[in-house]
C-alpha cells in the first residue's frame, strides 16, 4: 500500500462518518421543527376556540340576555355626566367630576 490509498482511504472514512453525523443531526432538528409545529397547530386551534367563545359570550345579544336573566332589576342606565371619580387617599377618599373630553 502506498500513501496515496491510505490518505484516499483516510478522507473516505472521515466524510463517510461525517456525512453520517450529519445526517443524524439533520434528523433530529427535523424532528424537533415538526414537534414544534404540533404543538403551535394545538395552541392556535385552542386560541380560536377560546376566541370564539369569547365573541360568543361577549356579543351584544348574550349581553342583553345576562342583563334580563341576571340583572333585570338591579342596572339602571346613567347618563355619562352622572358618573364620578373616587380618589383614595391614605385615610379617606374623594368623590370628583369626571374629567370631560
Amino acid at each position: 500500500m502506498n500513501y496515496k490509498n491510505i490518505i484516499f482511504f483516510t478522507i473516505t472514512l472521515i466524510l463517510i462518518f461525517s456525512t453520517t453525523l450529519i445526517k443524524n443531526k439533520t434528523k433530529d432538528l427535523e424532528e424537533k421543527i415538526y414537534i414544534t409545529k404540533e404543538s403551535i397547530s394545538k395552541k392556535e386551534t385552542e386560541h380560536k376556540k377560546m376566541l370564539l367563545e369569547y365573541n360568543y359570550l361577549t356579543s351584544p345579544v348574550k349581553l342583553m340576555e345576562y342583563h334580563k336573566l341576571y340583572f333585570d332589576e338591579d342596572l339602571i342606565p346613567l347618563k355619562i355626566d352622572d358618573l364620578k371619580q373616587i380618589k383614595l387617599n391614605k385615610s379617606s377618599f374623594e368623590i370628583k367630576e369626571l374629567d370631560k373630553f
